[in-house]
């Protein structure tokens, strides 16, 4: 594949999605914690943006493996950006905005995870041989710290200025943009499964040496990393900063004794 215009549609579409949930992921619990609601709902809030793709994982990969690229990746921008225009009505919402934030975080977590299923299948089958497929990864990598970046600032720079329904709505812009670059990306004729491919399931893999040990590594990573996102909002409400400043810095002594808001 080297670095084409499909790999390039592949990280950008990637970005996209995954920059439309980073996005809702930080301003949804602003808005909630804004509204009053206490640190253990935006807790469960935040907790929901990776509960919808524990259940959708599986038939995510069936999906793209019947399907290929295309028909997956429709849903996934279909799914996010229905949650980011969720997360808009939840403005309008008044005591009711909370549910609907909830239903926000399922859809575009949902959405987010079968696009990245969806998209590193692609690249993984559009490598010629195992180096090649090395580098694949290592350029698609940079899609979702690129994500996290244009998604929460975008989000928090569009709070300041127009208010949470503002940035919900550029959010939800986002995934279109996948859906657009998908253009860029080969149709895929299905290929038959095996009788022995269609026998295995996902646990089979469990068996494969050094798998458990590899998702168990990869839970302590990315519990470490949510508990991060979790707090980093509640502290930043906390101490009265705007939505776009970077609260992942160390105060400075006047802001430390600076009286809680």
């Amino acid at each position: 594949m080297g670095f084409s215009r499909t790999l390039l549609a592949l990280i950008v579409g990637q970005l996209a999605l995954h920059g439309c949930m980073a996005g809702v992921r930080m301003a949804a619990p602003l808005q909630a914690l804004r509204q009053g609601h206490a640190a253990w709902a935006v807790g469960l809030l935040m907790a929901l943006f990776a509960a919808a793709p524990v259940l959708v994982v599986l038939r995510a990969g069936r999906l793209a493996d019947q399907h290929g690229y295309h028909r997956p990746l429709n849903l996934a921008v279909a799914l996010t950006a229905a949650g980011a225009l969720t997360a808009v009505l939840s403005t309008y919402a008044g005591d009711a905005g909370f549910v609907l934030l909830c239903v926000a975080a399922m859809l575009t977590g949902a959405g987010a995870n079968i696009g990245l299923i969806t998209i590193q299948r692609s690249a993984s089958r559009g490598a010629r041989d195992a180096t090649e497929r090395m580098r694949v990864f290592s350029w698609l990598g940079l899609a979702p710290a690129m994500a996290n970046v244009v998604g929460s600032v975008s989000a928090g720079l569009m709070i300041d200025i127009g208010g949470f329904r503002a940035a919900f709505a550029l959010l939800a812009l986002l995934p279109f943009v996948a859906l657009w670059v998908s253009r860029q990306v080969p149709r895929e004729v299905p290929e038959p499964v095996s009788q022995d491919d269609a026998q295995r399931t996902a646990w089979d893999l469990l068996h494969t040496p050094g798998m458990r040990r590899l998702l168990f590594v990869n839970w302590l990573l990315s519990a470490a990393w949510d508990v991060h996102t979790f707090a980093l909002p509640i502290l930043g409400h906390e101490r009265g900063f705007s939505a776009s400043t970077r609260v992942g810095r160390a105060p400075d002594r006047a802001a430390a004794r600076a009286p809680r808001r």
